[in-house]
């Protein structure tokens, strides 16, 4: 009886550390679909910005979006800071501010063309970046 007793303890010693494992992974996997998701948004606040809406997204930090605070801020470091593709985050995330800037300024300064060239050149980083993201989840 003691033996089978210990053979159940066992098993849920090693149910629970597997679920703990899964937990920790389905945490990381939501927090990169809702990066994805504030990525969409930014993106959508700077062709909004450009079309003459009157929401200007904040360009100027990177550290200060919800995504930066994320990833600067210790709980994405925590999280996956030790996955080989978490640094490949930080170039284009801050491209993509940058690139929102120069579209905003183009359009402020009635540059049509400037403007598209800068929100194809957005898309495309914003693809490099999902593609980052689906590394971390893998």
């Amino acid at each position: 009886m003691g033996g089978n007793a210990a053979n159940q303890m066992s098993l849920l010693i090693k149910i629970s550390a597997e679920m703990e494992t899964q937990m920790v992974k389905n945490r990381l996997n939501t927090l990169i679909e809702v990066s994805k998701l504030e990525q969409i948004a930014f993106k959508f606040n700077v062709y909004s910005s450009v079309a003459g809406g009157v929401t200007k997204p904040n360009f100027n930090d990177p550290h200060q979006c919800r995504f930066g605070r994320w990833y600067y801020g210790g709980e994405g470091k925590a999280q996956a800071g030790n996955h080989p593709a978490y640094r490949e985050l930080e170039v284009p995330h801050h491209e993509i501010h940058q690139i929102g800037r120069q579209a905003f300024s183009a359009w402020q300064a009635g540059k049509k063309s400037q403007v598209i060239e800068a929100l194809n050149q957005m898309e495309t980083t914003s693809l490099k970046m999902s593609h980052v993201f689906d590394q971390l989840i893998d």
